[in-house]
This record gives C-alpha cells, sequence and structure tokens, in this order.
C-alpha cells in the first residue's frame, strides 16, 4: 500500500464510545477531540476498522463510560510524537496497521473506531503494497499481539520462533490450538505449525477438558486467552501440577498498568513491551513483508463507522463464525 497524501487535521472527529447508560452500550458521537501524539506514538488516520470479541467483552464487564472503543485498526500516519525513534522507521504518510487498547479506564480517550487514533509507533506495522488497508485492518494488531504472547512470551508457552527451523535429528514439537476457526486461532496456525504446547483460544470449562486430556499424565502448558475460571481452578477440571495454567491478555504487551478489576489488573510490565517491540517491529514486520500472514476470512460490512456497534452486538450474540467483521471509516 503506498503513501497516501496528509489531511488537514481537525480539531474534532468521529468516533464510537461507550454511553453513559446502560452499561456497555457503544454509541457514535460528532464532538471526540482528535488526540495529539504523545512521544512514542503515532497519529494515525484510520481507513478501515474490524471488530473483536473483546470490543464488547470489555465495554460490558468492565464498563467506562465515555471511554473510546475499538482496537483493530489500519490506516495512514499523519503526524509523530516528539522525539520519535526514527530507528522504527516509520513516518508521516506511512500505511500501518496494529490494535490501541479501547475501553482503557486508565486511558479513556484510546480506542480504534474513530476517524483518527494514536497508537504506539513501536506496537504497529507498516503495509506492504500487496496488502489493501481492509486485509490489513483484519490482522490488524489484537490476534497478533494475544497469540504472539501466548506462544512466545517466556511466561506463557516460551516457545522458540524461527523461520525455517530444522528438526532433523529430534521430534518436532506439537501443539494444539483448540478453537481453530476463530481469528486467533487463524493467527496461531499460521503461526505454529511446528511447536510442542497447547493453546486454547476458546476458554470455557470444556475446552479446557479437552486441552487436558490432549497433553497426556506427562502434562505441558496451556495458555488461554482468558483468565481461568473459578470453578476450574476450584477443582471441578483439572488442575494437574504438572500442567503450568495461565491466560494471556494482547493489551498487557502495552507493558503499563493495566486497569482492570479481579485476575486482569496488572502492574506495569515493562518486559513485555520490550518483546512487544521485538515482535511487531522485527518478526511480524518481516512475516508481512514477506506475504506469510494472512487475514481471516473478511467479510466487509457496509454502514461505515456508524455501524460499528451493530457489528460488535453481532459478535456478542455469537452470529459471526469464520469471518472477520471489518468496517471503512474513510
Amino acid at each position: 500500500m503506498g503513501s497516501l497524501g496528509v489531511p488537514n487535521l481537525p480539531e474534532r472527529q468521529r468516533a464510537i464510545i461507550q454511553a453513559q447508560s446502560p452499561p456497555g452500550k457503544l454509541v457514535l458521537t460528532s464532538d471526540r477531540l482528535v488526540p495529539k501524539p504523545a512521544s512514542d506514538e503515532i497519529l494515525v488516520r484510520v481507513y478501515a476498522v474490524a471488530a473483536n470479541p473483546s470490543d464488547w467483552k470489555m465495554s460490558t464487564q468492565f464498563p467506562c463510560p465515555g471511554a473510546g472503543c475499538g482496537m483493530d485498526f489500519s490506516g495512514v500516519v499523519v503526524a509523530t510524537g516528539p522525539g520519535l525513534d526514527p530507528e522504527l522507521g516509520i513516518g508521516v504518510g506511512d500505511a500501518v496497521a496494529g490494535a490501541v487498547h479501547g475501553a482503557n479506564p486508565i486511558d479513556p480517550q484510546a480506542g480504534s473506531f474513530a476517524e483518527y487514533t494514536c497508537a504506539f509507533a513501536d506496537l504497529t506495522w507498516k503495509v506492504p503494497r500487496s496488502l489493501s488497508l481492509t486485509d490489513a485492518a483484519a490482522i490488524g494488531g489484537c490476534c497478533v499481539a494475544t497469540v504472539g504472547l501466548a506462544l512466545f512470551a517466556e511466561d506463557a508457552l516460551g516457545l522458540k520462533f524461527e523461520l525455517n527451523q530444522s528438526f532433523e535429528n529430534s521430534k518436532p514439537p506439537f501443539v494444539l490450538i483448540y478453537g481453530g476457526s476463530t481469528a486467533s486461532g487463524t493467527m496461531a496456525i499460521q503461526l505454529a505449525k511446528l511447536l510442542h504446547y497447547v493453546l486454547d483460544t476458546i476458554v470455557d470449562p470444556k475446552s479446557i477438558v479437552v486441552a487436558d486430556k490432549a497433553m497426556g499424565r506427562s502434562g505441558g502448558r496451556y495458555a488461554g486467552l482468558e483468565a481461568l475460571p473459578e470453578d476450574v481452578l476450584g477443582g471441578t477440571g483439572s488442575t494437574r501440577k504438572t500442567i503450568k495454567w495461565t491466560y494471556v491478555m494482547g493489551t498487557s504487551m502495552i507493558g503499563r498498568e493495566e486497569g482492570l478489576t479481579g485476575p486482569y489488573y496488572s502492574k506495569p510490565r515493562p518486559e513485555k513491551r520490550a518483546f512487544g517491540k521485538w515482535w511487531f517491529r522485527t518478526v511480524v514486520q518481516e512475516l508481512m513483508d514477506k506475504g506469510l500472514l494472512k487475514p481471516h476470512p473478511v467479510k466487509l460490512m457496509d454502514g461505515g463507522l456508524e455501524a460499528v456497534p451493530g457489528g460488535v452486538k453481532l459478535l456478542q450474540e455469537k452470529a459471526v463464525s469464520g469471518g472477520k467483521l471489518v468496517y471503512t471509516v474513510q
């Protein structure tokens, strides 16, 4: 995707935010301030966004009236923060994609469901000319970050990432991806051809039991994409000592305090940000440049930005399967 023209920046924009009531409802506003990028951020004129289950889960489980919503996006950089590291290789006019932490009580201005959004430059990737911006939004950064952490972070499955690695003198690793028809599953399947542990992309008691049995007596590692249900930890499911249980949140890659409640709260974790910078600017960028990552099947939706809440509602009602809902904003 080539560089596009830089528009004159308005003071206000259209955006999807959480309503004052009822909790979790998403509404369109036409009076949202256009944010200014911090030193490590870029300001992106959003071209397309993709809806994720996290968009309704965050707004309903952790309501924050007035907060911006949305995570995955693609668009064009129109401004950079002061002192942005030039070694990142991202500047004004570049087509980029990634994700932001929408529905964030600590940063309520964040959210991709808008005409403009600020994103961390080191957690984005440049869109190659061979990829459309709608497909780029479908890949985005939400699943990319989550699956990257689940598979390769040391405190999750801790697998080695090496393109074209050889197992000529040893048995190839094995990984079970439970929920391969989801967007996260599609991403995990592409990234984990020869791995050893168990990745679960649908967290419920049934899937946990399946993963438990798949590991056999010798056990292994389990990485889910949500916190384990208390009834499982309490003994109705497996808590074998031979299995290391953990869950990951893609937003932890930001490395800052996670201002959510319960098991989802997290103190600042700079090591996650360091992992994220390596993951996005080195690994993901290389994979995208080589055309090795493909999006979940794209369902390009009509209606633009104002139709996004309806798409999020469809995800909440489990009315979407085998596709990624993408909306053009500009």
